[in-house]
């Protein structure tokens, strides 16, 4: 079977320095954490991966909820994302956010969260990968 391989790896595109936060945090301290510089964080629920938190999330909380002191707990957070291993080609990472519609990918290798890859960073690439791939058996 023949498959797109453009060179470039899930580990070559993704945020490193994402916020990972507990689940007990309020949307506050989160939103302080995540600084306009994250698109999205990761969050553990007693110390195991509970879900992915993206800004759009917290915006529906605050709004709809209208609570100061809400927790992340206290709001649906994604569950729809995938995990892929660092080494993993782009282009997987491209096919997975098209097929499931979703807006994350979680880099992980056997125990770690190494990374995080958003719309954002794929959008950025998207143009690049029509001319940077060949077919490989």
């Amino acid at each position: 079977m023949n498959a797109l391989k453009t060179g470039i790896s899930a580990r070559d595109i993704m945020n490193k320095n994402f916020p990972i936060v507990d689940s007990s945090l309020s949307l506050i301290k989160c939103v302080q954490k995540m600084n306009n510089e994250h698109e999205a964080c990761l969050v553990l629920k007693d110390g195991n991966f509970y879900g992915v938190l993206g800004q759009e999330d917290i915006l529906r909380g605050f709004v709809y909820r209208k609570n100061e002191d809400m927790r992340i707990e206290d709001i649906t957070i994604k569950k729809s994302f995938a995990i892929v291993r660092p080494e993993s080609d782009v282009y997987k990472t491209l096919t997975l956010m098209k097929q499931r519609n979703i807006n994350f990918i979680v880099v992980k290798d056997k125990k770690n969260f190494l990374g995080l890859i958003t719309k954002k960073e794929i959008a950025d690439l998207e143009p690049l990968l029509s001319g940077n791939t060949t077919f490989v058996e």
